[in-house]
């Protein structure tokens, strides 16, 4: 089953290696309805805000949290510079062909549309991207049956505060427990 999750994944690891710096809505639909956020992009760095949570990737410091604004308390967790490795037959990370099947309207402009196959870990997926190209990342992102989509609306490419790449002051770190440890208390 796809979640929003999955599908935040696809289009930050959408992201080429000449990603423009930007903000946008972000407005995924599903099977569970559709949910809105807000994206930031700025020179790698990515922040996702939705209603719960907030998630910000950091390749540089090769960390991820994700925020809990009501609780404010935060998870970490660690990535390696292979989470972001960049395909370099088709250009972006886990892509393994790319067809295109012609123009469609998204948002009011025309844009080029993608069959797109990604694979990794043992699985495959095909998406439907639609590209614009004045930018380097797809505007949608669609399950080939329909059953999922995420676009981004409102871009507005340009530099972004620093800030939003941080995590906040106040915030507290919440570790999850080792499971080995956990286990170990069990015996």
């Amino acid at each position: 089953m796809f979640s929003f999750f999955t599908a935040c994944v696809i289009g930050v690891s959408s992201v080429n290696a000449a990603a423009q710096n930007f903000p946008a809505d972000v407005v995924t639909k599903g099977t569970d309805g559709e949910f809105q956020g807000k994206m930031y992009m700025q020179d790698g760095n990515v922040r996702m805000e939705m209603a719960e949570a907030v998630t910000i990737t950091r390749p540089d410091k090769k960390v991820v949290w994700v925020l809990m604004p009501a609780q404010q308390m935060y998870m970490e967790q660690s990535i390696t510079s292979r989470d972001f490795i960049v395909s370099k037959s088709a250009g972006k990370s886990g892509e393994v062909d790319r067809k295109l099947l012609g123009t469609d309207m998204v948002g009011g402009k025309t844009m080029n549309k993608f069959q797109v196959t990604y694979s990794g870990e043992g699985s495959t997926m095909i998406v439907y991207e639609w590209m614009d190209s004045g930018f380097d990342m797809p505007v949608k992102i669609a399950a080939i049956d329909g059953s999922w989509s995420m676009e981004y609306r409102n871009i507005k490419i340009g530099a972004q505060a620093l800030t939003f790449s941080e995590i906040p002051a106040g915030y507290q770190k919440f570790a999850m427990p080792d499971m080995a440890t956990m286990m170990a208390g069990n015996n």
